[in-house]
């Protein structure tokens, strides 16, 4: 296997929403519909014409966007960061800090068990369990 660096330059966008990220992104949440997956696929089982999709999301997102997909990686990222060999300050949002807090309750109880103890309880995001 082959292993490559190449390097690449990209613009980062960064603007400031004058709010807090938890109210921004309840705005956002609320001007934007989420995609609606039975309805698009209502069009597929007919298969409607591309206009009539095209026009039909137009009409469903008045801003021109639609939520696609969500993800919360924030369980995700407070471990990655946790292995930065560097001082880690988390300014927002709220649930990273609250996720850095719960990584680190469950890492200290992981340095005081013993051998033969049970191994402390997973990180967990919404139902699920992520190892």
């Amino acid at each position: 296997m082959d292993v490559g660096s190449f390097p690449h330059q990209v613009t980062r966008l960064v603007f400031d929403t004058g709010q807090p990220y938890d109210q921004f992104r309840a705005r956002y949440e609320a001007a934007v519909p989420a995609l609606d997956e039975k309805h698009l696929a209502g069009f597929a089982a007919r298969g409607a014409a591309w206009p009539e999709v095209v026009a039909d999301a137009g009409a469903s997102a008045p801003h021109g966007f639609l939520i696609f997909w969500r993800l919360d990686t924030t369980p995700s990222m407070a471990r990655w960061l946790s292995l930065v060999d560097a001082e880690i300050t988390v300014l927002e949002p709220d649930e990273l800090r609250q996720a850095f807090a719960e990584l680190a309750k469950r890492a200290a109880r992981a340095a005081q068990s013993g051998p033969g103890e049970p191994a402390p309880e997973r990180l967990k995001c919404g139902s699920k369990s992520q190892v």
